[in-house]
């Protein structure tokens, strides 16, 4: 079974309810899921962006799913941080994963539109945000059930398994990408050289 190293960003403030609904709909993933950080983090949004940036690339989080912020709002305002910092740490979007949430959770709750919730990489941690509402969370997370397993192991390096439509066969891949220790060789040479 895949072990997965997950952090949990709440926005922007802790909620025990969506904690368990989360915990819950995780626990019957194909997966290990082992949380090394569950905390809140409120505030600006360059806070948000920091405490993001942190996760990833010191902690190493294969993935990190926040919680809230995630809401449309005018201005400047607390509702949409998350999706504004996620856009700033992201080095590459994967807007099919949110779309498939969305396009979810609109058939039961139209609303769910206007959620603007991204999904991405940076470095080799998938980052994902949720809206924080107990009857989304294992909506979402069900619209991409088939897909997460895959694209974290292709982020690590491993094996993965994907369909062969000639072959009409499940045919196992070796992912060709930057390892986790290459990665953290390529971050500790760009901090340590001095900018010219």
């Amino acid at each position: 079974m895949l072990s997965v190293r997950t952090a949990i960003l709440h926005y922007p403030a802790w909620h025990e309810g969506l904690s368990q609904c989360l915990h819950q709909v995780l626990r019957e993933w194909p997966l290990q899921v082992l949380v090394i950080e569950e905390t809140q983090c409120g505030g600006h949004r360059h806070v948000v962006e920091e405490k993001m940036r942190q996760i990833c690339d010191r902690e190493e989080a294969d993935w990190l799913i926040t919680l809230g912020g995630t809401w449309p709002a005018p201005g400047p305002s607390s509702d949409e941080i998350v999706s504004l910092a996620t856009t700033q740490v992201l080095e590459r979007t994967l807007p099919g994963i949110s779309e498939v949430m969305r396009a979810r959770l609109s058939s039961e709750f139209p609303f769910a539109l206007l959620d603007t919730s991204m999904a991405g990489i940076r470095g080799v941690s998938f980052l994902l945000n949720l809206p924080a509402h107990e009857d989304l969370i294992p909506l979402c997370l069900e619209s991409i059930r088939p897909v997460v397993p895959a694209l974290l192991q292709a982020l690590r390096g491993d094996c993965i398994s994907v369909w062969d439509a000639e072959t009409q066969e499940v045919q196992e891949k070796t992912v060709h990408g930057l390892r986790a220790s290459e990665f953290a060789a390529f971050r500790a040479a760009t901090h340590s050289s001095p900018c010219r």
